[in-house]
C-alpha cells in the first residue's frame, strides 16, 4: 500500500508541476503581461521547470522500475541523490519566489490568471508543493522502513535514502552560507558540502 501511495502521489505531483509549467510558467513569456511582472520570472520560478522535468523523466521511471521490490526503492534515491541538488536550489530560491507573490501587482496577476484558467490554488500554493514533496518522501521511506523491517529484509539502502532526503532542507540553508562566503579565489560550489558552520 506504500508503494501504491508513493507511485501515485509521484504521478499526482508530476503531473501538478507540468501544469504549473504549461500554464503559470509559460505566462511569464506571455507579450500581453507587463514587462516589469516577467521580470520576475526566475525570482518566481527559479528552477522550478527543471524540478519538473526532473520528476516526469527520471525519477517517476526508477519509483515505476522498483514498485514490486519495495526494499530496492532507496537505490532510486541514492542513485539519484545529485539530481537533488535542484530541490536544495529551489528550497533556497522558494522563499523570494513567495515574497514576491505575497502582495503588489505580481500578487494580483497572478490571482486572477489562476481565475482566469480555473484553478482552486494560487500561484504561491503551486509553488510550495516541490518542498512538500521532500517531506513526503521523508514520510513514506520511513513507511517503507517500517514494513520491510517486519519482514526482515535488509533496510539500508532505505535509511540511507531517507537520512539523504532529511538533509535536503538543511543542504539549502547551508546553500545560503556557501553563497555569502567572501575571499575565496575559485569556485567555492566545488569544494563539495558544507560540514559545519
Amino acid at each position: 500500500a506504500v508503494v501504491k501511495e508513493l507511485v501515485e502521489t509521484e504521478e499526482d505531483f508530476a503531473r501538478d508541476m507540468q501544469y504549473v509549467v504549461n500554464n503559470y510558467l509559460k505566462e511569464m513569456d506571455n507579450p500581453k503581461m507587463p514587462l516589469e511582472l516577467r521580470d520576475y520570472k526566475d525570482t518566481v520560478f527559479s528552477n522550478f521547470k527543471d524540478v519538473c522535468e526532473f520528476h516526469n523523466n527520471v525519477l517517476i521511471k526508477g519509483v515505476q522500475y522498483y514498485a514490486s521490490e519495495p526494499q530496492k526503492l532507496g537505490i532510486t534515491f541514492l542513485r539519484l541523490e545529485r539530481d537533488f541538488d535542484k530541490h536544495v536550489k529551489y528550497c533556497r530560491d522558494e522563499p523570494q519566489a513567495q515574497a514576491a507573490l505575497s502582495s503588489g501587482s505580481l500578487k494580483n496577476y497572478f490571482d486572477d490568471f489562476s481565475r482566469k484558467i480555473g484553478d482552486d490554488k494560487t500561484l504561491a500554493e503551486h509553488l510550495k508543493l516541490p518542498i512538500q514533496r521532500i517531506n513526503d518522501y521523508v514520510l513514506l521511506i520511513k513507511e517503507l522502513i517500517k514494513y520491510t523491517n517486519r519482514l526482515r529484509e535488509d533496510t539500508t539502502d532505505l535509511q540511507r535514502a531517507l537520512d539523504f532526503m532529511m538533509c535536503v532542507p538543511q543542504r539549502a540553508t547551508d546553500l545560503t552560507y556557501i553563497n555569502a562566503l567572501e575571499g575565496y579565489c575559485g569556485n567555492v560550489h566545488k569544494l563539495g558540502r558544507l560540514i559545519k558552520h
